[in-house]
């Protein structure tokens, strides 16, 4: 009889989790979109070193894209975005850091979602895939860690189409295996919004 009520139990649960998950793909599916593509320069605010060897920040960018679902002021909202970050060593050799990052998160809109004149609060976490090397270049011995965690906390400035973003990063786990110092920086970047 146990055995019986556990498995109905379960069941019912398995029941209820695909009906909610239906429930939720039909609700993004018939939601408000609201796509941010988006181009940013990435500015470092790190004092890193490997061993006795200082990293200075080079060009970096970043490109991507956000999309918030709904029309209520607080919505969720993913991303996808190909980070290119530079640093040049000591002697001026330069390594390029390349990541795709996926932020998942919530924004928070201080005006309705129609309104042309917004500013939209972001918060999320960042899970991000590494697209360099293991092998660092110039014998160096850096090792980037292949899936990298941040946080992201921001602000976009919605002007009718175009937007303008400010956006930090944080790590939430070692960038780099290897290297001493915390790997964070900043973004500020334009886009459009449709």
């Amino acid at each position: 009889m146990l055995a019986s009520m556990k498995s109905r139990l379960n069941q019912l649960m398995r029941i209820t989790g695909i009906g909610l998950l239906c429930f939720f793909w039909s609700s993004i599916l018939l939601a408000q979109l609201e796509i941010n593509p988006q181009f940013a320069r990435l500015r470092s605010q790190n004092d890193l070193r490997i061993g006795g060897t200082e990293l200075r920040p080079a060009t970096s960018y970043m490109l991507g894209a956000d999309v918030l679902v709904g029309a209520s002021n607080l919505v969720p909202f993913g991303g996808l975005f190909y980070q290119s970050i530079g640093y040049r060593f000591g002697d001026g050799d330069r390594f390029i850091s390349n990541q795709l990052s996926i932020p998942l998160g919530l924004a928070y809109r201080l005006r309705t979602a129609s309104t042309s004149f917004n500013l939209v609060g972001l918060g999320a976490v960042a899970p991000g895939l590494n697209l360099t090397d293991d092998d660092a270049p110039f014998n160096t011995g850096l090792e980037v860690a292949s899936l990298q965690w941040q946080a992201r906390v921001g602000l976009a400035l919605y002007l009718d189409y175009i937007t303008l973003h400010a956006d930090w990063w944080f790590p939430l786990a070692d960038h780099w295996k290897t290297i001493e110092g915390q790997f964070r920086y900043t973004t500020l970047g334009i886009g459009v919004r449709f």
